[in-house]
């Protein structure tokens, strides 16, 4: 939600839809809590806005529920503000016709991490 009044500043019409996602903290796996999308979804442009993507599960789950409410992968964009390579690589991987924008990316190497 840190990046919502931005949107809505630049694009005053915009319809927000929330996605809710979460990591079980027993078994490591992304878990869907909260869904509320726009009823006209898939005929739009969907942005996802996430400001940190770290493993990316999260953000292929959120994909994986807009491809699932019928929105085509090349009207998904994905803006973040700072990726982990990890995230980045996995997100590229699965979904290659996604736009995924981001202002840093990060590299882990042990018990540090660099900014790109």
């Amino acid at each position: 939600e840190c990046l919502e009044p931005a949107l809505i500043e630049v694009h005053k019409d915009a319809k927000i839809g929330k996605i809710l996602i979460q990591t079980n903290p027993m078994t490591g796996e992304p878990e869907l809590h909260y869904l509320r999308l726009p009823r006209d979804i898939a005929r739009a442009y969907v942005l996802i806005l996430d400001a940190t993507i770290a493993t990316g599960a999260a953000a292929l789950m959120a994909i994986r529920v807009l491809l699932d409410h019928n929105v085509p992968e090349e009207k998904i964009a994905l803006l973040s503000l700072l990726v982990s390579k990890q995230g980045s690589l996995i997100m590229h991987q699965y979904f290659m016709k996604c736009e995924i924008q981001k202002e840093r990316s990060t590299i882990k190497v042990k018990n540090r991490t660099e900014i790109l």
